[in-house]
């Protein structure tokens, strides 16, 4: 009889230590209303705001929402707003951020959020200095003169089909919100 509850107590502590377990994997659907977005990531993002440069020298504000896990993992949504008078190029988009990286463009292709125009991108960069390879996967779309920049970058020794699909769950919960 001790020995039936014994049983059955382990079972219910590994039970609750598993539910522990899965809580903590659990992602979290971030929502920026000044982005007008929302997106899974695995925990809160930091935001930040950074001053970029289109290739005209114009200045602009880019708002950044970025997470990293350890191991050097890191989910990065941005947006910004095109320059009046200016069209967005998405082939000048993807020399502009493989040249600022120092990288080597291994796959492109063209996608869409609904009928919004976009680029799937595979760069392999080195870190400044450094000798460690990195995966930069890479998004963008042009919705409404407002565009999305959503990547996902990895040390390259750590590429998994576990890690690998971790950057497709967070791609594909992107959505644009009115």
């Amino acid at each position: 009889m001790r020995t039936g509850a014994v049983v059955i107590l382990l079972l219910l502590v590994s039970a609750s230590l598993a539910f522990g377990m899965q809580n903590a994997t659990d992602w979290i659907k971030y929502t920026s209303t000044e982005g007008r977005y929302t997106v899974s990531l695995p925990g809160q993002p930091q935001l930040s705001t950074q001053e970029a440069t289109a290739g005209t020298g114009e200045k602009f504000p880019q708002y950044l929402a970025s997470v990293t896990e350890p191991g050097d993992i890191a989910y990065m949504t941005g947006y910004f707003d095109s320059i009046p008078g200016r069209v967005f190029s998405a082939d000048a988009a993807r020399d502009g951020m493989v040249q600022r990286i120092n990288g080597t463009l291994l796959t492109e292709k063209t996608i869409s959020l609904g009928s919004y125009p976009g680029r799937d991108l595979k760069v392999l960069a080195k870190a400044a200095g450094g000798t460690t390879d990195y995966l930069v996967f890479a998004r963008f779309f042009e919705v409404e003169k407002r565009i999305y920049v959503l990547q996902f970058i990895f040390p390259k020794s750590v590429e998994t089909d576990a890690l690998t699909a971790r950057g497709r769950r967070y791609f594909d919960s992107f959505q644009v919100i009115k």
